[in-house]
């Protein structure tokens, strides 16, 4: 038997991004997000970095895989907040934001802060916070979870936190950038 486009067209027409989303382990989207994270940093090259260039107008095109890199953790935060909003219902809400802080823990495991800072960019943002009825329905575990991760994305202190989170992690962390 062929393939069948049209069918499999068809099936994916009533699955939402979030089925699927729903679909997978949490640590495994963690890893692959790492994953797509890595191969934006490895392109990086040092001149990039040197000076902020990314933040000059004039050296910007010295920047191009930083800015990259600036412009996914921007749509990631985007696609977070997306996933949550999509749902009218509260209880699919909470099922949204229960899973997204799932993920989140385990980027910070697998010490890719850089993604991280999009999750948690995304729950504090202003139409993802004022859901005080989904956020009143999240287990207690969940909400936990999220406040420590939030403790660890702090800008506070220019990101102590963080800057202790990465000494630990070795030479195998993803920061934010």
């Amino acid at each position: 038997m062929g393939f069948n486009l049209t069918l499999l067209l068809q099936a994916l027409a009533n699955v939402t991004p979030f089925t699927l989303l729903e679909g997978f382990d949490e640590n495994v989207i963690a890893k692959q997000l790492t994953q797509i994270e890595f191969d934006y940093y490895r392109r990086i090259r040092p001149v990039e970095l040197q000076s902020q260039a990314w933040n000059k107008k004039s050296l910007m095109p010295l920047s191009r895989n930083v800015l990259s890199l600036i412009q996914r953790a921007n749509r990631v935060s985007f696609w977070v907040a997306t996933l949550i909003l999509f749902h009218q219902k509260i209880k699919d809400r909470v099922r949204a934001v229960t899973k997204i802080i799932s993920i989140a823990k385990h980027l910070a495991e697998h010490h890719n802060y850089n993604t991280l800072m999009g999750f948690v960019a995304a729950l504090n943002t202003s139409s993802i916070s004022r859901l005080k009825h989904t956020f009143a329905a999240i287990p207690k575990k969940s909400l936990d979870i999220f406040k420590n991760l939030q403790l660890l994305m702090d800008p506070q202190g220019s990101f102590k936190s963080l800057r202790e989170a990465l000494k630990s992690g070795g030479k195998t962390s993803l920061p934010y950038l």
